[in-house]
Formats: structure tokens, C-alpha cells, sequence
């Protein structure tokens, strides 16, 4: 029970470790795209803001190798660049361009109303630091690191990039479908990138920061669930483990209370299971026990009756002629016996199959009357007959009926004295079905005998001779056949006033299929 125990918390790994890597690689994937797509969004924006400044420079000085002198020889400055507009001669747009000591290149458009700056190059300006820009310029709009920038001519050759090597290379295609151009007189001179390809260390910091917390996560989730899967395991095999300890106490005959139920679920229904198998199993064999008793019993007293008569013969006390009649009654005692064992023995086995035909009841009925009644007489009782006068005709095994019939009047003849009656009735249900009936007026069954009363050898007065009780097999074997036709019976009795058995049958029973008796 260790090893399932084991065996059940190890199922739990994948459960956990699944979900885990799944959501882990989705947050981290998604993540990434995200923060990429809003890198690339970031640099076509702050392109979009450079081209302005690029563009007039360009229609102002017709060449960029100035700019890119001053940008590659890191001198800060300012130029107050102004576009002439194509619709509308008058208006001009003016936008300065920023190049801080800290390398960051700003295109900054001016109001039109703003007095414009002298055109300067390459100059240093009083106010590159500190807040006297920002004051003057209000909030400057996002720009370009000189390292991440990237000008070519209109082919996709580097003119300036912050990596030497590339000057001279062509740009890879995924590199020019993100650049913008720079346009003069509507055709293109120069074409403006970002070097946004590889995250910058901000952003490994924040997808580092991110695994961190994804593995933490996960593996608080990981030993949380882990710790969950044993205590849920423990808590599983716990009943299971019950359960093989009653087995092997059953199997050893060492039972002695029902295992207790400590779950409310299946393992709790399969232990309930479990109780009333091990009980049965015990009232089957107790029974059994007593049933071998019983027939050690009841075969010594005829057998030692047979003995004594034996020995009277040889004795000389009495002639073989006046031993036979006694001899006789005590065979055919012991074969009526065997034949009853034999029939149940044949029942529990299935190997009996009942051959159903169309009885009609009243004939059936007034025939088996007619059959017991010189049996009653003999003994001074009377056999009366009540039956309905619409009875049905039910499918039964006639033969078998007969037998349980005559089982019930034989035990009702046994039972009663001289001058008492015992009456047969039947009548029909509001369901459909009759019901048969074996009353009589004798001495009645005790009320705590009752519900052993269809045991095997059960009998009510232990201390009644076997010749005047039968086997105690007839109750036994009308139960089951009433239950092979699918019927039931049921017995009523008081002491002193009789007994009453009582069956119920239907119209059409649906017994089990079993096999032809041999």
C-alpha cells in the first residue's frame, strides 16, 4: 500500500509540471511579443519625429555630411531647421534639432508664432543642460540615441551608424522595411533606422525579472502542490489500506467488527460494500457450519436406528420381518434428505431451468386438492379448498408449483392435530398476479423463529423426531423456487392459532436463465 501511496503522489508531477511550463512559456512568449511590439511602435514613432528635422536639413544644405561630421565627432548642438511648404508658400514650419552632450539626437517642431532662431551648426549652446531647455522648449518629445542610429543612402547603404563596421553595408531587408525615408522634392534621398533589432538591458532586465517570477511561482506552486498531492494521497490509500487489512483478516477467518467508513465518496461506498460482502460471507459459512451439523445430525439418529435394529436382529430380539417396516421408514427418510440436497445443491449451482406452460389455476388447483386430501383424512384432518372463480392462468413450471405447493400442506398436515383443518385458497391482485395461500390451526411458529423459518435444517422445536418434521429442506426449497417464478413468499403465524404462508406470484415471471437440471 507504500508503493501505490508513492505511486499516487508522483501522478501529481505532471499535473503540476504541465501547466506549469504551458502557462510559464505562454506568459513568458507573450511578454516578449508584446514588449517587442511596443519597442518596434516606440522607434516608428520616434522616427516619425526625426524625419522633419532630417528632411529639412537636407533641403537646406543638400548633403548630410555635416550632420554626420557632427554626429560621428559627438559635438552637441542646435539647428533651427525651417521646410518650406509646396501648398501654402506663406507658411513655414520650423523644428529644431537637438543634439545633447548626452548623445541623444531631439526633433523638436516650434510654434509658427515663435520668433525663430538663427541658423547655427555645430555651435555649443548656453542652455544644453540643466532646465533652461526644458523651459524653453517645454517637454521635449522622445528622440534617437546616436548609438541606435542609422542613415543610409536610398539603396540601404550605411552613411552613419555607431557600429563602424556596418558603414559601407547594405541594410537587411527587415532592418529597411522598418526605416522611413527622407524625401526632397517628393524622391527619396536618404533613408533613417533605429537599431531596434536586440532589446536594450532596461528590457532583458524586465524579461529577467520576469523569469524570476515565473520560476518562483512555479516552484511555490510545484512544492505546494506536491505537498498537496501527499497529504490527498495519504488521506486516499488511507481506507485502501483499511481495506487489505479487513481482506486478509477475512481470509484468515479473524473477522470480528465491520471496517469503520472515514470517507463520504466511493472508497466510503466500496468499504460499506465491503462490510456487507464480509458479513454475508460470514453468515454463509456459519451457516454452512450449522448445515453440516445439522446433517451430522439428523443422518445419526436414523443411522442409529437402522444400528439398534441391526443388532436387535442379530440378537435374536425380533425377526427381520418386523425390522423391515422400520428399516423402510428410516431409508426412505434418508433418501427423501438426499434427494432435497441434491435439488439445492442443484439450485445454488443454476443447473436448474424451469420448463413454463400455461397453468389454469382452478384445475391445477382442485387436482392437487383432490390429491392431498386422502393424505388429511387418514390422519383425521380436513384439506379445504377456496379459490376465486376468476382466477387466471398464469405461466408457471407446473411440476415445481406442485412441489411447493405440496411442501406447504405436508408441513401444515405435520403440524396439526386430529380434528384441525387446513385450508388452500387463492384469489387474485389488483396487480395483475394471484396470490396462494396455506392456512392452518395448529400449534403455530414462535414469533423469534420466524425469521429463520426458510433456513436450511432450521426447526422451530429442536427436540420433534426427524420422521415427524421432514429434513428441514422443504421451506428452503419452496422459497427458492417461488423465487425462481419470480414471486415471494411470506409466513405469518401465532402461537396456538396457526400459521398462514402466503405467495405471491405474477402472471408472467422473468426468472434467470439457468441450465437443465441432469
Amino acid at each position: 500500500m507504500r508503493l501505490f501511496r508513492h505511486q499516487l503522489w508522483l501522478s501529481y508531477l505532471p499535473l503540476v509540471l504541465l501547466p506549469i511550463l504551458i502557462i510559464g512559456s505562454v506568459i513568458r512568449g507573450v511578454a516578449e511579443d508584446r514588449l517587442t511590439l511596443l519597442v518596434s511602435e516606440d522607434a516608428a514613432r520616434r522616427l516619425r519625429g526625426l524625419v522633419p528635422c532630417f528632411e529639412s536639413y537636407y533641403a537646406t544644405n543638400r548633403s548630410f555630411e555635416p550632420l554626420i561630421a557632427a554626429l560621428q565627432s559627438n559635438t552637441p548642438f542646435i539647428y533651427n531647421a525651417v521646410r518650406p511648404e509646396s501648398r501654402r508658400p506663406p507658411a513655414r514650419r520650423a523644428h529644431l534639432l537637438i543634439y545633447s552632450e548626452d548623445g541623444v539626437l531631439v526633433c523638436v517642431p516650434l510654434n509658427a508664432r515663435q520668433p525663430q532662431l538663427p541658423s547655427q551648426l555645430i555651435e555649443r549652446p548656453p542652455v544644453l543642460e540643466g532646465a533652461g531647455l526644458g523651459a524653453l522648449l517645454g517637454n521635449l518629445p522622445a528622440g534617437a540615441r546616436r548609438d541606435e542610429l542609422i542613415l543610409t543612402d536610398p539603396s540601404g547603404v550605411v552613411l552613419l551608424s555607431a557600429e563602424p563596421s556596418l558603414i559601407g553595408q547594405v541594410l537587411t531587408a527587415e532592418v529597411l522595411r522598418r526605416s522611413a525615408p527622407l524625401n526632397f522634392n517628393r524622391q527619396p534621398v536618404a533613408r533613417l533606422a533605429l537599431a531596434i533589432g536586440i532589446l536594450d538591458e532596461e528590457q532583458r532586465q524586465l524579461l529577467s525579472a520576469l523569469n524570476m517570477a515565473l520560476v518562483l511561482s512555479g516552484s511555490f506552486s510545484l512544492l505546494a502542490a506536491l505537498g498537496l498531492g501527499w497529504w490527498m494521497s495519504s488521506r486516499l490509500s488511507k481506507p485502501l489500506r483499511a481495506l487489505s487489512e479487513g481482506v486478509g483478516r477475512l481470509a484468515r477467518g479473524e473477522w470480528r467488527a465491520p471496517l469503520p467508513v472515514t470517507a463520504q465518496n466511493e472508497l466510503g461506498e466500496l468499504t460499506q460494500a465491503f462490510n456487507r460482502m464480509a458479513a454475508e460471507l460470514m453468515r454463509q459459512q456459519t451457516m454452512t457450519r450449522q448445515m453440516v451439523a445439522d446433517i451430522a445430525h439428523d443422518l445419526r439418529t436414523p443411522l442409529s436406528t437402522m444400528a439398534l435394529e441391526v443388532e436387535a436382529i442379530e440378537a435374536g430380539f425380533q425377526s427381520p420381518e418386523q425390522a423391515t417396516e422400520s428399516l423402510r421408514e428410516e431409508i426412505v427418510w434418508l433418501q427423501r434428505m438426499v434427494d432435497d440436497l441434491r435439488l439445492l445443491s442443484l439450485m445454488d449451482a443454476d443447473q436448474i431451468r424451469l420448463q413454463l406452460e400455461p397453468v389454469p389455476l382452478g384445475v391445477f388447483l382442485s387436482r392437487l386438492h383432490d390429491f392431498w386430501s386422502t393424505s388429511a383424512e387418514e390422519g383425521g384432518r380436513r384439506l379445504i379448498l377456496e379459490v376465486a372463480d376468476d382466477l387466471p392462468v398464469i405461466q408457471a413450471d407446473a411440476m415445481r408449483l406442485r412441489q411447493i405447493l405440496g411442501n406447504l400442506i405436508d408441513n401444515a398436515l405435520r403440524h396439526t392435530k386430529a380434528g384441525d383443518q387446513v385450508r388452500l385458497q387463492a384469489q387474485p391482485t389488483q396487480d395483475g398476479g394471484v396470490v396462494l395461500r396455506v392456512i392452518d390451526s395448529g400449534e403455530g411458529i414462535p414469533s423469534e423463529a420466524l425469521p429463520r423459518i426458510f433456513d436450511r435444517f432450521y426447526r422451530a422445536d429442536r427436540a420433534r423426531k426427524h420422521g415427524d418434521s421432514g429434513s428441514g429442506l422443504g421451506l428452503s426449497i419452496a422459497k427458492r423456487l417461488v423465487e425462481m417464478h419470480g414471486g415471494t413468499i411470506t409466513v405469518s403465524s401465532e402461537l396456538g392459532r396457526g400459521t398462514a404462508f402466503s405467495i405471491h406470484l405474477p402472471l408472467q415471471p422473468k426468472p434467470a436463465p439457468m441450465a437443465q437440471a441432469s
